[in-house]
């Protein structure tokens, strides 16, 4: 689990480098940061691509990763959501904001930076050319800044077990979820998860992203169960009102509904511990279904991952999963 005691020292640009209290390290202000930096945003399954592709330059050219949660710090909605992990990182932040207009400010320069910038923390900036998978990856060595979303197993494919491990929670579940994960080890179970929250509410996300249709849960649920001697059927939702009164399905099923919108990384433990599953165009999907080990493994992923077809996702969807 990433130590959240952390000691925090003048770094450069007005940021403060955290460095784990356990650590003896230590950094002048003044000297650059010979590392792999990426910056965090968006939700838990974002964060979670974003940092395995870091990891993984980090490793290949063996340089300390360093994570820049300064988009995450400014934001309301989103918070770092990788601290329940077994992550390998240093943490760079802003320092607190004396105003709302400094905030404002730091905004407005950070958007810049990001679309014309050419350094970061004292290190290159590489910005992600596309969502298709870019090979240049493999070659960046330190420094480097990474600018982008990186959504495909191949930005990592050859540091899968690091990953796996990185993503490995420290700290038991509590009694409620251990009963759940007890009963999912018990069986054929089936995770399917089912995303809603700002697709529905959010005209934008909505427009881009756009929802997996009731006929393909239905489908991909008889693909994997018809392959099952006792198929049951574990839903996860950020609408889990709206699964019980619109999913009704073929299988015994039950409706994981006991952890709160912060303890996503929960959800994703009992994912993980599946033994096939039916995914929604979501990155928190995609991690359960990635981390999940039992033989015979079924994914399967919807066709069209983005309403909006300008994203190609051809590179998302490793090539054993099936894609309806």
């Amino acid at each position: 689990m990433a130590d959240q005691s952390l000691r925090y020292m003048g770094g450069p640009h007005d940021y403060n480098i955290a460095v784990p209290l356990s650590g003896n390290r230590s950094r002048s202000s003044g000297d650059p940061l010979k590392a792999v930096l990426v910056q965090l945003l968006g939700g838990l399954g974002n964060q979670m691509f974003q940092y395995a592709a870091a990891r993984a330059v980090s490793v290949r050219c063996n340089a300390p990763l360093v994570l820049d949660v300064s988009w995450l710090s400014s934001e309301t909605q989103r918070h770092f959501a990788l601290s329940p992990f077994r992550i390998k990182a240093e943490i760079v932040e802003p320092a607190p904001f004396r105003s709302q207009l400094n905030l404002i400010l730091w905004r407005f320069a950070q958007r810049i930076n990001r679309r014309f910038g050419t350094h970061k923390l004292g290190a290159p900036i590489y910005r992600e050319k596309s969502f298709r998978y870019d090979c240049g990856v493999r070659s960046l060595h330190a420094p480097v800044y990474m600018y982008g979303y990186f959504q495909s197993e191949k930005y990592f494919a050859d540091c899968t077990n690091i990953i796996f491990d990185d993503f490995q929670i420290s700290d038991p579940p509590r009694a409620e979820a251990q009963t759940i994960l007890d009963r999912i080890k018990a069986s054929d179970a089936i995770c399917m998860h089912v995303r809603r929250g700002d697709y529905i509410t959010d005209p934008t996300a909505s427009a881009f992203h756009g929802l997996c249709s009731m006929d393909y849960y239905h489908r991909g649920l008889q693909d994997i169960a018809n392959n099952l001697t006792r198929p049951e059927c574990f839903v996860f939702s950020d609408d889990p009102v709206w699964v019980r009164d619109n999913l009704k399905l073929k299988v015994p099923t039950t409706i994981v509904d006991i952890h709160g919108p912060d303890e996503a990384h929960e959800d994703l433990r009992l994912m993980a511990a599946c033994h096939s599953y039916v995914i929604a165009n979501s990155s928190m999907s995609w991690w359960g279904a990635w981390l999940g080990r039992r033989a015979g493994k079924r994914v399967v992923a919807p066709r069209q991952w983005f309403q909006a077809r300008s994203r190609d996702a051809s590179d998302l969807i490793p090539d054993d999963w099936v894609r309806l």
